[in-house]
């Protein structure tokens, strides 16, 4: 009888820990500056440089939810715009061969991290990256969540 009370005391406690607020900038990759909250869901950006010759960059994205029921979400609907060196604007695309970037339902408690490859349909480097996430949490509707990237020796939060 005491083996089945360690069981159902002990064992639960060592499975994995549910999403709690402001993980998303507690895992080293994503600067708390970048991370909005979209309703339930907390979604934390962070840019690093391109893997590929033809990406203008890598774009990290880390969700979680806050809430005690499932949210929808969909990074396809993100605008993201860079500005080269000499000043042009272009917008960013995401790399999706595979067509696996679909809308999704991430669940009560659960976190993630998607790494996604960004091309541009201009050539030039990049000075200047925003992506406004203000569309990807459907339920919520339009807000502003913003955030921009500057690219002096390497990609850093600049709003």
């Amino acid at each position: 009888m005491r083996w089945l009370a360690f069981a159902f005391v002990i064992l639960p406690a060592c499975g994995p820990a549910a999403y709690s607020v402001g993980g998303v900038a507690r895992t080293g990759d994503v600067d708390a500056r970048a991370v909005r909250t979209l309703g339930c869901l907390d979604v934390g950006v962070a840019v690093k440089p391109a893997f590929h010759d033809d990406d203008a960059a890598l774009l990290v994205l880390r969700v979680g939810n806050r809430c005690l029921r499932p949210a929808a979400f969909d990074v396809r609907a993100a605008s993201i715009v860079g500005v080269t060196v000499d000043g042009r604007t272009s917008p960013l695309e995401l790399v999706d061969p595979r067509a696996e970037l679909i809308p999704v339902h991430v669940d009560a408690g659960a976190q993630g991290i998607e790494k996604i490859r960004l091309r541009a349909r201009e050539p030039g480097e990049l000075r200047r990256l925003c992506i406004d996430l203000g569309h990807v949490a459907p339920e919520v509707g339009v807000v502003d969540a913003r955030v921009c990237f500057t690219n002096v020796a390497g990609w850093q939060v600049s709003s």
